[in-house]
């Protein structure tokens, strides 16, 4: 893999009655919460609760298992509505993850603290609403630490200032970062 750009055209907004008009292409989708004002034929947008990927996006949504989960986030008067970007069955996996890394949603639970890919820059744009439009995400380990600080240096590192009851790291890394942390001798002898 090497880095690589891709630029995507996002269609929507499709309410929940009309998701079956969803294309049934390869591509990425979103699912917010919404309000609808039928009356003026304007949807407003409330927040974005999942981004997903599959082959044939309108079979996926028509029967998604997180379908009840989703429908949780929605306050009184609200529904789900979608959006869709067509994307080539090879690069799918990589568009989903870069923008889930990036806006890192509650209820995607794959791609949110790390990123497995080579540099990927997004280019998002048609019905972007409450997505970031252009962003580059670059390559982590398994902690959401970018990969030169993935060495024994930065075991030891983490080791030694652990056990002196002070942890210094660059702003940035993810929270949970310690709990993901397991130092053994076993890691330090690779």
């Amino acid at each position: 893999m090497a880095a690589q750009t891709f630029t995507i055209e996002l269609d929507g907004f499709w309410r929940e009655q009309n998701k079956g008009s969803i294309p049934a292409k390869s591509g990425v989708y979103c699912v917010y919460s919404c309000v609808s004002n039928t009356k003026e034929k304007i949807i407003l947008l409330k927040k974005l609760i999942y981004i997903g990927e599959s082959e044939d996006v309108n079979n996926r949504i028509s029967d998604h298992e997180k379908l009840p989960e989703w429908r949780k986030h929605l306050k009184s008067g609200e529904m789900l509505c979608y959006s869709f970007g067509e994307v080539e069955a090879t690069n799918r996996a990589r568009c989903e993850a870069a923008m889930i890394f990036k806006h890192k949603l509650q209820k995607n639970t794959e791609y949110v603290g790390s990123f497995a890919f080579d540099q990927t820059t997004m280019n998002l744009s048609g019905a972007t609403s409450l997505l970031s439009t252009s962003f580059t995400v670059n390559r982590t380990n398994s902690l959401g630490l970018p990969f030169p600080l993935r060495s024994k240096g930065i075991r030891r590192f983490a080791a030694l200032t652990s056990w002196m009851g002070h942890i210094f790291f660059p702003i940035g890394y993810p929270p949970d970062w310690r709990k993901k942390l397991r130092v053994s001798s076993e890691a330090d002898d690779e």
